[in-house]
């Protein structure tokens, strides 16, 4: 596996103390993601390559009540949530 591009610091301590954090991050990863965690862990956030794997972790992500998936359009951003 490569080294990924960012690092952040945070992310042990904080996967120590949260688990689900660290879950979510996983779960990210596992759809094709390239995810990490924001900050001091506010958010977690994932970049796809491609729209199947987004379709894809949104599908598999829709039980997480606080997960929004979104996509860029154009200049502005598409809320992207299951209707």
């Amino acid at each position: 596996e490569a080294a990924p591009a960012a690092v952040n610091s945070f992310e042990e301590p904080v996967f120590a103390a949260h688990r689900a954090v660290r879950e979510l991050r996983d779960r990210l990863r596992a759809h094709g993601a390239a995810a990490m965690m924001t900050g001091s862990g506010s958010t977690v956030f994932g970049v796809f390559q491609d729209a199947e794997a987004l379709a894809a972790a949104r599908s598999a992500m829709s039980d997480q009540p606080f997960v929004v998936v979104t996509s860029f359009a154009g200049c502005g951003v598409v809320d992207a949530r299951p209707s």
